[in-house]
């Protein structure tokens, strides 16, 4: 026999002596009694009860609400409390549960509802509610391969599977992945490939592969040809090609690699040269040649303590010491080690636990002990993308994986993390955005996207007062907040109200009153007071038939019906037609006629016959005096005055083409169509002689949100409404004007109208600037979508002094 086992054998009797003699022989039930644990060779307490005074309170890392499919399981882990551990299920017939150790698994028995009770030794209690049934296959709308720009996003909807639902990808640099609700988003950030793994709460997953913008040349930031001392690793970045990468050894005695995302890992073990070469997902390589200096002492990737389920292996790397290298298990009939090469893998065969042990040729060895039994994939109870505050904390929980668990942050200077045994925290430190990775000890990951700083605040279009006819309905849209978004009514008999998407939709139920409260996922709310009951006739008070002269500007009271109003014009070369809140506003464009249609939100209709009588003698004029747009644009201008009979030419028709060549009557339209990015002068000749030029500048598109024309030059004597297209950006939109009393703004889809201010004219009493008569006056137009981004147009308004229409 080993003498020095004799030895450990002796003293081991020696001291359980010792404590059994303290004990009273071994029979009592002292606190300080103490055991020999055989499995462990170790001296453990005897009593497993231990003071309640400062323990932390019980806990499981289920949630309160757990969804089961019949015939499946899920694990979960017990802790905090007095153990040992026991669970009761209130259905039996639909639920079934059991504890081993700190281990609870759920198991579905049938379709239905039960509740679930975790205790401790001292009759503290956790409720679970369990709901099992049939659960349809994870599956999404997005197809296998999906092609995204750079910059750009793509949505598709997942279901089936057990919710909640999360994505990850593996190359969040190319393209990142989140999920609301059920939608799965998918933004390209950058030229590449990664595959989008979307993941239910069972870990079930479904694959996408995605491709963004166009692919680089695969590279690394490593040289190639490296020196590295032995012992020692390093870390390079792999780039371009297709993901995920691939890194090999030529002599894995000497160097080690592998990559993890797209970070290259590279190990000296010992005195050598190798060639590592890194490959990507289509075959394209690059190859780095490295020298390695001493060997180190013997090491293993694998942690000291890990867990490992049943059937599974794990794989790990072994190096340094003196190769060649052997493995033995203490417990075969709980798990089997191999070694190849640098290659160590731990196989789980049954529940238990076992010690796995590493030995090089000199003798040295590294144990490592391993717990084999069914385990959850690493999750934390964060969504998959969370917004936190400047300044403030968000805490979440970890589970499942292989603790202990570590948490990395991708832009400490937007945000910090931490973990404290199994609580998350993440800290918001400026505005910005970045991702948090959750990592266990055995490699597992979970990353977190996360946003630091102030959002948009939730807004509908719908106004605080709502008047609704019984049996009838009324859409408003929805942005800003948090989606998804829900609505709630105070008084259903009144008025219910549901949430598709970003659209509200409220009904008239039976005549009285009701709060519609529309939420945010975050709880933030709007409010909005519904009356319902019999409505009297839509009417206006103008009158059925109207005569104005050209450049007249009246307004009428609108009411009855259901709010909101919106008034059309057949022909708005002659009448345009606006309405705000309860005003129609009319406008005498030039001679001719019109029907204006007044429309309220049930569809009623009360129509107006408009006639506008010519002005004789004025001068020629174009408004506006000119524009700054984009190529792809169409714009329009209003040539009115002069002598009618004009004729229509543009000097540079390679940067914008004129559609009309001549116009026979005052209030017709010029249309010019930008082809090419430059500058262009159009000249309207009267049939008179007179002219009147005005100049175009046309730059390049941009994909950035932006309104067209970005600059609209108009006299002050101009009180036409004018139009301005949106592109870009997620609507709803939102729009500001920097004068409210010389311009007002609305927004219908994509296009934006500036009209008439509170002072009811864009003329000034007085020169805008003394120092220049004809000086121009700006005004700044602002569009902000549901995202937040914004565009602006200048609106340049010219002083022109001999003007008869102002005052």
């Amino acid at each position: 026999m080993n003498p020095n086992l004799i030895r450990t054998t002796r003293s081991v009797a020696v001291i359980l002596a010792m404590l059994l003699s303290a004990c009273g022989g071994g029979t009592g039930s002292d606190p300080g009694c103490v055991t020999l644990d055989p499995t462990r060779s170790a001296i453990l307490p005897s009593c497993a009860m231990t003071s309640a005074a400062g323990a932390t309170a019980l806990f499981t890392t289920a949630p309160a609400a757990v969804s089961i499919p019949a015939g499946g399981t899920a694990s979960f882990t017990i802790g905090g409390g007095v153990a040992p551990y026991s669970s009761t299920s209130g259905n039996p017939a639909v639920l079934g549960a059991t504890v081993s150790g700190s281990a609870l698994t759920l198991m579905g028995v049938s379709a239905g509802t039960a509740q679930l009770v975790v205790l401790d030794a001292v009759g503290k209690s956790v409720t679970i509610s369990a709901t099992v049934g049939t659960v349809a296959a994870l599956f999404t709308t997005a197809p296998s391969s999906v092609a995204v720009a750079v910059g750009g996003t793509v949505n598709y909807l997942i279901g089936g599977g057990t919710g909640p639902y999360s994505a990850a990808s593996s190359n969040p640099a190319a393209a990142a992945a989140s999920v609301t609700g059920s939608t799965l988003n998918i933004n390209g950030i950058a030229a590449g490939a990664a595959q989008i793994a979307v993941v239910d709460a069972t870990g079930k997953s479904v694959p996408v592969n995605v491709t963004v913008g166009t692919v680089t040349a695969l590279y690394s930031t490593a040289p190639s040809t490296l020196n590295i001392a032995a012992g020692t690793a390093s870390s390079y970045l792999v780039g371009g090609g297709t993901a995920p990468y691939l890194a090999t050894s030529s002599n894995t005695a000497a160097v080690v690699t592998s990559v993890t995302g797209t970070a290259l890992n590279v190990i000296g073990l010992g005195p050598g040269a190798a060639q590592i070469s890194v490959v990507d997902a289509v075959g394209k390589t690059v190859s780095i040649n490295v020298t390695v200096g001493n060997a180190p002492a013997m090491f293993t990737s694998a942690a000291s303590t890990i867990a490992v389920t049943p059937g599974s292996s794990s794989n790990f790397t072994v190096g340094g010491g003196s190769a060649p290298y052997m493995a033995s298990s203490s417990n075969t009939a709980v798990l089997t080690i191999s070694v190849s090469g640098t290659g160590l893998t731990i196989n789980g065969i049954a529940p238990g636990s076992g010690q796995a042990t590493v030995v090089d040729a000199a003798g040295k060895s590294i144990s490592i002990n391993v717990s084999v039994g069914t385990t959850t994939s690493l999750y934390t109870t964060a969504a998959k993308a969370i917004v936190v505050a400047n300044g403030a904390t968000a805490t979440f929980a970890i589970g499942g994986g292989t603790g202990p668990y570590l948490a990395t942050s991708s832009n400490p200077a937007v945000l910090t993390s931490a973990v404290a045994g199994t609580a998350l925290t993440v800290n918001g430190v400026s505005a910005g955005t970045g991702q948090v990775i959750v990592h266990d000890s055995v490699g597992n990951s979970v990353a977190i996207d996360v946003t630091v700083g102030n959002v948009t605040a939730l807004f509908t279009s719908a106004p605080g007062t709502v008047s609704i006819a019984s049996g009838a309905s009324t859409n408003y849209a929805i942005g800003g907040g948090a989606a998804p978004y829900q609505a709630t009514s105070s008084n259903a008999l009144a008025a219910t109200a549901s949430v598709a998407g970003s659209t509200l939709t409220i009904n008239g139920g039976a005549p009285g009153t009701a709060q519609v409260s529309l939420v945010d996922a975050v709880g933030k709310v709007v409010n909005i007071s519904v009356t319902v009951g019999t409505v009297a006739d839509l009417f206006t008070t103008a009158p059925s038939a109207i005569t104005l002269a050209s450049g007249a500007a009246p307004n009428y009271i609108l009411g009855g019906g259901t709010p909101p109003y919106s008034a059309t014009s057949s022909n708005t070369s002659d009448v345009t037609a606006s309405v705000s809140g309860t005003t129609l506003n009319l406008r005498a464009i030039a001679a001719g006629s019109a029907q204006v249609a007044v429309v309220d939100s049930a569809g009623k209709t009360v129509n107006l016959g408009v006639t506008v009588l010519p002005v004789a003698g004025t001068v020629l004029d174009v408004e506006p005096h000119g524009a700054v747009a984009n190529v792809g644009d169409v714009l329009t201008f209003r040539v009115s005055g002069g002598k009618p009979g004009y004729t229509v030419s543009v000097n540079n028709p390679s940067v914008a083409a004129i559609t009309a060549a001549s116009l026979s009557s005052s209030g017709d339209m010029v249309t010019a169509s930008l082809v090419n990015a430059g500058t262009t002068t159009v000249t309207v000749v009267d049939g008179a002689g007179a002219t009147f030029g005005f100049n175009i500048v046309v730059n390049q598109a941009t994909p950035l949100m932006r309104l067209s024309p970005s600059q609209i030059d108009v006299a002050e004597s101009f009180l036409d409404p004018l139009v301005f297209n949106i592109y870009g950006g997620k609507g709803p939109y939102r729009a500001f004007t920097s004068d409210l009393q010389k311009s007002s703004v609305t927004v219908s889809g994509t296009l934006l109208t500036v009209g008439l201010g509170t002072a009811g004219t864009r003329c000034f009493p007085s020169p805008v600037n003394p120092a220049d008569p004809h000086g121009t006056y700006d005004v700044t137009i602002t569009v902000v979508d549901s995202l937040g981004a914004s565009a602006t147009s200048i609106m340049k308004i010219q002083d022109n002094l001999n003007s008869t229409v102002c005052p």
